[in-house]
């Protein structure tokens, strides 16, 4: 018997089930399971969900986006009840995602108004994380997880000098590195953020920004908080909220 499968998109770009639907894997997943609502690649399904409608069993539903509305909250609150298991996927879904920036309206991770069973990170999730993690969905198993931080896999990282005073005053680089961005003054939240993307910003000379969260089991705004307080910010940073709500909203 296949798996029901659901894949859910509220407030976001799309941008984490477009990566979806370009992997490799995807045919796999459509083959091995039964789409019981996915309407960004289907007409058919009803792009939303009437209030006193009862919505069709599913074995996993995937849920992209952060909560910003009532009728969002709404929705999970009937996708927990219809769903043997409930995945974020992305940052959005997981932390809150980058609109946590904004002051204007709630952003909220799906973690707050219902319970969930995993996490898929990233914004979007890399396509390897991403692939590794369906497969495992469909066979059953347990999501993948990382117990190592960013700077274990990075190749700016032996350039960094140890039990240094570290002055941060840049949030991108004047030019791209051959060391470590935080020996060069620039913020990278590598430390505290965990590995499987292939350091694919900083290759790009980016610093991290921190869209796969934190390693297994550690609180990411906690581990920020305690991350900045051992660096010299510049007073402009200081005031800069982005430092921490770049793609996060801390729970309250």
């Amino acid at each position: 018997m296949k798996l029901k499968l659901s894949v859910v998109s509220l407030n976001s770009c799309n941008g984490c089930i477009s990566t979806l639907v370009s992997l490799d894997v995807f045919l796999n997943l459509v083959k091995s399971a039964e789409l019981v609502y996915f309407p960004f690649i289907e007409d058919s399904y009803p792009t939303t969900i009437k209030e006193d409608e009862e919505l069709e069993y599913s074995d996993i539903t995937l849920v992209e986006g952060c909560v910003t509305q009532k009728d969002e909250e709404e929705l999970l609150k009937k996708l927990r009840k219809s769903s043997k298991k409930i995945i974020a996927l992305g940052a959005c879904a997981m932390f809150g995602g980058i609109e946590s920036l904004s002051h204007s309206s709630r952003k909220e991770p799906i973690s707050k108004i219902i319970e969930i069973d995993g996490g898929i990170p990233g914004c979007p999730p890399p396509e390897n994380v991403l692939g590794t993690s369906i497969i495992s969905l469909l066979e059953g198993r347990a999501l993948p997880k990382a117990n190592r931080n960013l700077c274990a896999v990075c190749d700016l990282r032996p350039a960094l000098e140890k039990f240094k005073t570290i002055r941060v005053d840049k949030i991108q680089p004047e030019q791209f590195p051959n060391t470590c961005f935080l020996d060069e003054n620039v913020l990278c939240l590598g430390p505290v953020t965990r590995e499987g993307c292939d350091a694919k910003c900083i290759k790009m000379g980016l610093p991290c920004e921190g869209c796969m969260g934190p390693p297994e089991g550690l609180d990411y705004t906690a581990n920020v908080i305690n991350f900045l307080s051992t660096l010299e910010l510049s007073d402009k940073l200081k005031k800069y909220e982005g430092v921490i709500f770049r793609l996060y909203r801390p729970r309250t």
